[in-house]
């Protein structure tokens, strides 16, 4: 957790330009790179009736209750990816958004630019927030991820997702803000 509260620090430096973008991108492999090495704790969602196990990977999911939580829980799935392989590709169907629980990905965008994402990166949340995509009942992928390593990954459809943000407006917010 607290490197990837580093990886959050360093983009505000970025951002504020503090450091430029050569900077950003060295800083940001090195963290990514130390955050795979990490031993991790083998859980799986299946063994929990709850999102303690979201958590341990991602503390800002946000915590649920009721109803919601139920409907999250029946609807998430652990789905894993051989390193090379593609998850999305640009232009299919976004399906839904996932959570790197071990493994490094790289997204590639029609730029050029690539970003690389390791554990308890949020992948997906632009592709269902997109301008283009808004008033669609299907979601369109703006960018290709691809496994780096062999890896782990937990994934939401994309009407969890929806549902989560109708109901909760900080969730809401933030996921906004990673997709700019």
């Amino acid at each position: 957790m607290l490197l990837n509260a580093q990886k959050h620090e360093v983009d505000l430096l970025k951002k504020h330009g503090s450091i430029n973008e050569d900077e950003h991108t060295e800083i940001r492999d090195e963290l990514n790179i130390r955050i795979n090495n990490l031993d991790y704790i083998d859980l799986t969602w299946e063994s929990y009736d709850d999102l303690s196990t979201i958590h341990l990977v991602c503390p800002s999911f946000p915590s649920l209750q009721g109803d919601l939580k139920k409907r999250v829980n029946e609807n998430k799935k652990s789905v894993k990816f051989a390193k090379g392989e593609t998850i999305f590709s640009k232009g299919q169907e976004a399906k839904g958004i996932y959570i790197i629980v071990k493994g490094l990905v790289d997204e590639l965008f029609d730029s050029g630019w690539s970003h690389t994402h390791s554990r308890g990166g949020e992948i997906g949340y632009h592709s269902i927030l997109c301008a283009e995509n808004a008033s669609h009942d299907s979601y369109v992928s703006r960018s290709t991820l691809t496994a780096q390593t062999a890896g782990e990954y937990f994934f939401l459809d994309t009407n969890t997702i929806k549902e989560l943000c109708d109901s909760n407006k900080d969730y809401n917010r933030r996921i906004y803000q990673i997709s700019l």
